[in-house]
């Protein structure tokens, strides 16, 4: 039997030619994705603190997993849903990096490689992964931030699939979407929800419901995973917060959608940078308004639309998930980035427009991140002294961390919110606020909600700090204004160590806390 290009040597031909012509086209995406990661990584390159909220005590739940996981206190829970930020957080840990440097490559590699198998721009795919650094980022939600770049390869490969309706997926498509699959639900369970949303959508749109329960059934292992994780969730006795916040129609101002796609720095450079990218976007889309869908890519962009829905419609607190609507606003328009079609201009302004913004974005973020590093005055001379504490005491040393300083001068959020538990993440310490209260973590207590002989909430409420709760630590490192370093000082409890008492000018101070006086009688 003779092959298909025997049979027909013309098309033999023109697939060798199709093949011969991807080759440059695959080599300059790969070199233009080099040089994105290049200019996207230089923030990290820049500082040595990465102002992302949650991240110090993520990082600190691998040392928990690594000394007390198996304990009888804590409890693992491998297979539960957004766990697969961790290994960026252990490599991290591992190198003395982040880890937060994997995720932009992840980002960079999927926006990047979608491009190339649907004929996008490789500029605006750089303009996409750039958006990376949005306000999932900066509060440290990984485990989310991981689930973006996996989106986008489920949409290319659903709507591939889809193009072929007459043809039921070899195992080979099958294990890959089932693969895809255990992916999204090992970042974030939403983002699994929403991508069988948008399955479900395009099913529907096609007319295709055969595909669907096709692939529904290569799924049937993880929907069983779901299914039997929230039975457990919901006898964790989690709070069943529901808050709305703003109303659709006022996440129509131009400040929510500044916040909600970026959320990290402070001044004009982010509303800037926002403005510039829909013009841009809108400027391609009008120049192209006479061809089919505006000359966009369909897939990307009514995936991108669909996030913008759920980023107007959603509360802003579920359970206790924060930033539930705001969460879904970068990934939705770098999705439609990606699907936009380039400006009719000449091809250096074309090509070059989307790599100034992402640029310019770089730029922003590492000039934050710097200034950022002048609020840490006696922040790393307190954790070298939290570490020789630690040293000198074989037991674990036990911290009391409070931020009373709370928001940056330069940075949106809560940036110092959790910075004190790096003492445990180097050292080893044990603080009084942990993530293992939290049933979706990694490691959690077995018995929840954990009840502390201290203040409750003091990370959130450092102002209800009473005299007791120095009963139960050895150390106080404290971000907090001069005047409350004054009130601090002239406690008797609390002496200042050597390495922060020469910092009279720093917000970073640590005490050692002096045992109670005995009462006579």
């Amino acid at each position: 039997m003779m092959s298909t290009s025997e049979a027909n040597p013309l098309r033999a031909h023109a697939s060798t030619a199709e093949s011969a012509a991807a080759r440059p086209r695959r080599r300059h995406c790969a070199a233009v994705s080099v040089a994105a990661a290049v200019l996207l990584l230089l923030p990290f390159a820049a500082v040595n603190v990465v102002p992302s909220t949650d991240v110090p005590q993520l990082m600190a739940q691998l040392v928990l997993l690594e000394d007390r996981g198996g304990g009888e206190e804590f409890t693992v829970q491998w297979w539960h849903p957004n766990k697969l930020g961790y290994l960026p957080l252990a490599f991290g840990r591992w190198t003395g990096t982040s880890g937060l440097e994997l995720v932009v490559l992840a980002w960079i590699a999927s926006f990047f490689l979608v491009a190339r198998r649907r004929e996008r721009s490789a500029a605006h795919a750089a303009l996409a992964s750039a958006l990376v650094f949005n306000i999932s980022f900066h509060w440290g939600f990984v485990n989310f931030l991981l689930g973006a770049p996996l989106f986008v390869l489920w949409i290319d490969s659903v709507d591939r699939d889809f193009a072929t309706p007459d043809r039921p997926p070899s195992n080979r498509q099958g294990l890959a979407f089932l693969v895809l699959g255990i992916l999204l639900y090992a970042a974030h369970v939403l983002w699994l929800a929403v991508a069988l949303l948008w399955l479900a959508a395009e099913a529907t749109r096609r007319r295709s419901i055969s595909q669907l329960l096709r692939r529904l059934a290569w799924l049937a292992p993880v929907l069983a995973a779901v299914v039997a994780w929230y039975a457990f969730f919901r006898e964790t006795g989690v709070d069943q917060r529901l808050f709305w916040g703003q109303m659709p129609w006022q996440r129509l101002h131009p400040g929510w959608w500044v916040e909600s796609l970026f959320g990290g720095l402070r001044g004009r450079a982010e509303p800037a940078l926002a403005i510039a990218i829909l013009l841009w976007i809108g400027l391609g889309l009008i120049q192209h308004r006479h061809e089919p869908g505006f000359g966009a890519d369909r897939a990307l962009r009514n995936a991108g639309l669909l996030l913008l829905v759920l980023a107007f419609t959603l509360p802003a607190v579920y359970h206790h998930t924060i930033l539930f609507a705001a969460r879904w606003m970068a990934p939705a328009v770098a999705l439609l980035v990606l699907a936009a079609p380039s400006p009719r201009l000449s091809p250096a302004l074309r090509g070059g427009v989307p790599w100034v913004l992402a640029a310019s974005l770089s730029i922003a973020i590492t000039a934050g991140w710097l200034r950022f590093q002048g609020e840490l005055a006696g922040f790393h001379e307190g954790l070298e002294a939290i570490g020789h504490s630690q040293a000198a005491d074989p037991q674990d040393v036990r911290v009391l961390g409070l931020d009373f300083v709370r928001e940056s001068e330069h940075l949106d959020g809560y940036p110092f919110h959790h910075l004190p538990a790096y003492a445990q993440v180097h050292f080893g310490a044990r603080l009084h606020r942990t993530f293992a209260d939290d049933p979706a973590s990694l490691v959690v207590f077995k018995q929840l909600p954990h009840v502390y002989p201290w203040t409750d909430r003091l990370d959130w409420s450092p102002e209800k700090l009473r005299q007791s709760d120095f009963d139960h630590f050895d150390l106080f490192f404290v971000n907090a204004p001069p005047q409350l370093h004054g009130r601090f000082l002239a406690d008797p409890r609390l002496q200042p160590t050597d390495d922060t008492a020469a910092r009279d000018d720093a917000p970073w101070r640590l005490y050692r806390i002096l045992p109670k006086p005995a009462v006579r009688e």
